[in-house]
């Protein structure tokens, strides 16, 4: 039998296709959409599908891992500082500077330890060092070496002299700055706030010829003078002038906005031609604040009772 038989024939295009059946078909089909089935993903099906952990394998992989890094930072001491090598450091132990370290190490941020050496940056260690041992004035050099030694070179404030203020004593380096507050002055010179004012630890002061005067002063004096200094006063932080007191008993007004050099050799001239040292022990103060002229006086007399400027 033949499937396709001769006596069979075509139909006609316009009978096959021109049908109302065919077209009613064509029309159904064009007005067809095809409805996809979306699948809910959960909160934490998003997450893993977010950071490309789709397959479970990786989605343990990434398990194992958050655990190892966690167990370091929170419980294992592994990568925690221990070794702390300290250099440059004169004034300042190196135990000293340890233990602070260490102390601010054994604290937690958030149950992670602060001493973790991914956080022990040299800005952080300047900063904290700074602030619990002001006499530091900077941390020069720093170097970490994993997995958990440190290396650092600082730098001191320079001690400059002792400032009293309502009887307190206050650490003042050489660049102005108001160290801390001290219990003595030990041997530094003492340079006494004639005006009852507070000071706070890292102050500048505000008159920043104060301090390089007064040091520069102090130095060069005993190669000029037999007399030592016994006592500085300047009368208030913003002043402009100074009073140095010597050892004989007599003081020495001087302008801190003019060379420390040139008024003490105007200082050596004046004793040397005008007051001998048999009348010093007289001598009640000498004026050089002005440029032009200098005014000494006698203890006892007139001027004695009516000008005493830094008192």
């Amino acid at each position: 039998m033949k499937i396709f038989s001769a006596h069979r024939k075509k139909l006609e295009p316009r009978r096959r296709y021109g049908g109302r059946e065919f077209r009613s078909k064509v029309k159904s089909a064009a007005n067809y959409k095809r409805v996809f089935t979306t699948y809910n993903q959960g909160f934490t099906e998003k997450v893993f599908s977010a950071v490309g952990l789709r397959s479970k394998f990786w989605r343990w992989v990434g398990l194992v891992v958050l655990v190892v890094i966690l167990y370091y930072l929170i419980i294992s001491s592994r990568f925690v500082v221990a070794q702390i090598q300290v250099s440059g450091n004169t004034q300042v132990s190196t135990q000293q500077i340890q233990d602070t370290i260490n102390e601010y190490a054994t604290h937690r941020l958030f149950l992670i330890k602060k001493g973790y050496m991914i956080f022990m940056t040299r800005g952080r260690i300047r900063d904290m060092l700074i602030e619990k041992i002001p006499t530091i004035k900077e941390v020069v050099e720093y170097k970490r070496t994993w997995p958990n030694s440190i290396e650092l070179k600082i730098k001191e404030r320079t001690p400059g002299f002792v400032l009293k203020s309502n009887e307190k004593y206050f650490l003042v380096d050489d660049e102005g700055i108001v160290v801390k507050q001290i219990d003595v002055a030990g041997n530094l010179l003492v340079v006494e706030d004639s005006v009852e004012e507070s000071f706070a630890s890292q102050e500048s002061l505000p008159n920043t010829k104060l301090a390089p005067f007064i040091i520069s002063m102090n130095q060069a004096w005993p190669s000029k003078l037999t007399s030592g200094v016994v006592l500085v006063k300047f009368p208030g932080k913003e002043s402009n002038e100074v009073q140095f007191v010597s050892t004989e008993g007599w003081a020495v007004f001087f302008d801190i906005n003019r060379s420390a050099a040139q008024q003490l050799d105007s200082l050596v001239l004046l004793l040397s031609t005008q007051i001998p040292t048999k009348d010093r022990v007289n001598l009640a103060y000498i004026d050089l604040r002005l440029s032009k002229w200098a005014y000494y006086c006698f203890k006892g007399s007139v001027c004695e009772q009516t000008e005493q400027p830094a008192e």
